[in-house]
């Protein structure tokens, strides 16, 4: 479960601009998932992500997300910009 909260925070740290470098050093020190070798490790895959991040917003539609902000497009994109 870490790991993918992991994966998400350094996505929306990407997206809102805040504190990315920092945070991605921080991960990386502690041997999260930085780049797409790291998610193999942890036998995650681009698609499995692709494929989250998209349904996100219906496991919990009341909660407000930054998919209500930015969609889940946006994020798809971050994403890929970020680990690939």
């Amino acid at each position: 479960h870490g790991v993918l909260v992991a994966i998400g925070t350094l996505v929306s740290s990407w997206i809102h601009g805040s504190s990315f470098d920092v945070i991605r050093n921080a991960f990386e020190a502690a041997g999260l998932p930085v780049d797409m070798a790291g998610l193999e490790r942890y036998c995650i895959t681009a698609e499995q992500v692709t494929q989250a991040i998209r349904a996100a917003d219906q496991i919990k539609p009341e909660r407000h997300t930054i998919l209500e902000e930015r969609g889940a497009d946006e994020l798809v994109r971050a994403f890929r910009e970020v680990y690939e």
